[in-house]
């Protein structure tokens, strides 16, 4: 039931989703700032600034072309994904599975451990980090559950 729309785009639509896209260019940023301006709520993937990636460390360019958006609009976007309540929320549902009955894997102790560990999920942490933070140096609440080097070390202890 959801229309992808493209800019550059004039006219309305309901919300404006921000994800990761390298790609963007300013006719997307106009797009999106007309949009919103105009009624459109603005939501993202994520509030954070660096992920995690194959050739290490890259910039959250859901961050930054949020940051734009806001900064001209005044509009404050909603986090839907990651560290969001509802992100797990909807994973849950989809899943057909309550959140302690599901594992957050991640990189990044102040985004997926987090998340997994007030939401109640099984929080794990693969050591690429993104970070460099040592979970040692978390109060014991906060640290994650388990420790891995990888997905793969994950799949070999279920």
């Amino acid at each position: 039931g959801l229309e992808i729309v493209h800019s550059p785009r004039r006219e309305p639509v309901d919300a404006v989703w921000v994800g990761w896209y390298h790609e963007f260019g300013m006719a997307d940023i106009e797009a999106a700032v007309a949009a919103v301006e105009a009624g459109a709520s603005l939501c993202s993937a994520s509030g954070v600034p660096y992920f995690s990636t194959a050739g290490g460390r890259a910039l959250g360019t859901s961050m930054v072309i949020c940051g734009a958006i806001e900064a001209v609009t005044g509009t404050q976007a909603e986090i839907l994904g990651k560290p969001s309540v509802e992100g797990v929320e909807c994973a849950a549902r989809r899943l057909g599975a309550k959140p302690a009955d599901m594992v957050i894997m991640g990189d990044d102790l102040g985004l997926e451990v987090a998340m997994a560990r007030r939401d109640g999920c099984l929080a794990v942490y693969t050591r690429s980090s993104v970070g460099g933070a040592d979970p040692a140096d978390l109060p014991p609440e906060a640290r994650p559950h388990l420790e891995v080097e990888s997905p793969e070390e994950l799949l070999s202890l279920l």
